[in-house]
């Protein structure tokens, strides 16, 4: 598939993988007492980054923490979660922008944009806001569960681009 321009067929499949970003929020991470945003939302945005563009991919991947945000009754708040949409669109970018360059270091600049960087500004945002006693309370309870599915929707993204990603294209 073409970097260059933005196609009819493009459109159709940036809405068919906010689709499926959509559906991925339903499978979360559940966290006691504190309700939980941490889904496989991301991985349609990590794929839509290396296939299509990796503006679409951080388009995709914004909707899709918002929808999955939507979906849990924004449990971090609002202005938290606006954050984290922002932060997870420059994310999927920055790993679509990267992967054909550098695997490696696109796995590790949209883990570390998308885990620990944009928990440590939510857990600010958070503790601001007055929903937590401590401004790294948050960043402490999440860090472990976050990584482990940033780096989840991460990796099966990459993995399924190699698997049938270039074919399609």
């Amino acid at each position: 598939m073409t970097k260059t321009a933005f196609t009819p067929k493009r459109l159709a499949i940036s809405g068919l993988l906010v689709g499926i970003s959509v559906l991925g929020s339903y499978i979360s991470v559940p966290m006691p007492g504190l309700g939980s945003t941490i889904a496989f939302d991301s991985l349609p945005g990590f794929f839509g980054a290396v296939f299509l563009t990796p503006g679409l991919g951080g388009l995709i991947g914004a909707i899709g923490h918002l929808m999955t945000a939507v979906l849990h009754g924004f449990p971090q708040g609002i202005p938290s979660h606006m954050l984290v949409m922002v932060c997870m669109g420059i994310a999927c970018a920055s790993f679509g922008a990267l992967y054909h360059k550098n695997r490696v270091l696109a796995v590790v600049v949209g883990y570390l944009i998308n885990g620990p960087i944009t928990l440590f500004l939510a857990s600010w945002v958070v503790y601001v806001m007055g929903v937590t006693p401590t401004f790294m309370f948050l960043f402490y309870l999440l860090l472990l569960p976050l990584s482990v599915a940033a780096l989840a929707n991460i990796l099966l993204a990459a993995g399924l681009y190699e698997a049938i990603g270039k074919r399609l294209g």
